[in-house]
């Protein structure tokens, strides 16, 4: 049997599907799946293949028995794919064994990265980035499809690992049969992803309310998961704005094929946060034909741009519905970059 492919990631919405891809497309490689947290959130097919540990949540002493069973399978494996290095005791664990770096291929996450720039700064915030700083130098890869995101980590945490051009998850992927033209005349605005501050609700609430063609605008906002204080200000806002007819909260998750078909009566999408994020409701948004506009400081802004895909500037361009030849153009472009087969090909690296 060939030698094993470790992966390690705290069960989130797109692992399960990453998972059944890599099960379905590299079936003759050994790919060993070690999950933690909530499963029942986020369940997928246990086998020979893979280890869940429902609770994560100890100290690494109280969690012994889970991480030294990783600690020998980690030094067994070939290679180790980091889904993110968000877990605190994890990055510990990798410091007291850097050997193990050189073969860790780290799979960036927005907020993973973003934590140097916008993590909490109190004491537990300065000793566990001086460990990431330690690991995240060392290595060995560096997974994304964003270049201004491996940029920012060679200058936060001046990383020396060897980059791999991957889009990463099958939620990053776009089916162009997903496209609907949509029935409604009344304009529909999405505005961010998220309960999280980043997206700047209330800055991008404003902007829409100055501008007249939107004077009778619906907006849309997903909000099923984030910090439970600003979402309820963000919906108070929201319909003190825009009235209860005109405002549309999603609170609860959904199956992803309802989601998308939500996305398909968006005309406009707003993403404010000045990093990279939302990047899959970006793209399928974009492969349907939708006017995005997104924050020039995000990394996303000068990548997609570079693919030939347009994209508008949140802090610079006037809102309003591109023209039908950009939403083709841009449907064409999104087909090619993240197509199914396109996202295997990038994962090529799993079976090298």
């Amino acid at each position: 049997m060939s030698s094993e492919v470790l992966h390690i990631a705290k069960i989130e919405k797109f692992i399960p599907g990453f998972i059944e891809l890599v099960r379905e497309e590299f079936p003759n490689t050994n790919q060993f799946f070690y999950t933690y947290g909530d499963l029942g959130l986020y369940p997928y097919q246990l086998s020979d293949d893979s280890l869940h540990v429902q609770d994560h949540r100890n100290s690494i002493f109280r969690s012994a028995r889970r991480y030294i069973p990783l600690i020998s399978r980690m030094h067994k494996a070939d290679k180790i794919v980091l889904h993110s290095l968000l877990d605190r005791n994890l990055v510990v664990i990798l410091s007291l064994f850097p050997w193990l770096l050189r073969k860790c291929y780290w799979m960036i996450w927005g907020g993973d990265l973003y934590y140097h720039k916008y993590g909490q700064c109190d004491k537990s915030y300065i000793w566990i980035e001086k460990f990431r700083a330690f690991v995240i130098k060392r290595l060995g890869y560096l997974v994304s499809g964003a270049d201004g995101d491996v940029a920012l980590c060679r200058d936060w945490y001046q990383a020396q690992g060897v980059q791999i051009r991957c889009f990463n998850y099958p939620s990053n992927i776009v089916n162009s049969e997903d496209f609907v033209p949509k029935n409604e005349s009344l304009i529909t605005v999405q505005v961010g992803n998220s309960g999280d501050p980043l997206n700047r609700h209330s800055e991008v609430f404003l902007k829409i309310k100055k501008q007249k063609e939107l004077s009778d605008c619906k907006v849309f906002c997903p909000l099923s998961y984030g910090n439970k204080e600003y979402i309820k200000s963000v919906e108070r806002e929201a319909i003190e704005l825009f009235g209860y007819e005109r405002f549309v909260i999603l609170k609860d998750f959904v199956p992803l094929d309802e989601y998308k078909s939500m996305l398909n009566n968006v005309d406009i999408a707003i993403f404010a946060p000045e990093r990279q994020q939302a990047f899959g409701n970006i793209i399928n948004l974009l492969g349907i034909g939708k006017t995005v506009f997104i924050s020039e400081k995000s990394t996303l802004f000068s990548m997609l741009l570079s693919m030939g895909i347009t994209v508008y500037s949140f802090e610079s361009d006037e809102i309003k519905v591109q023209s039908d030849s950009i939403a083709a153009q841009n449907r064409e472009q999104v087909a090619k970059y993240f197509s199914r087969d396109a996202l295997v090909r990038s994962l090529n690296w799993l079976q090298r």
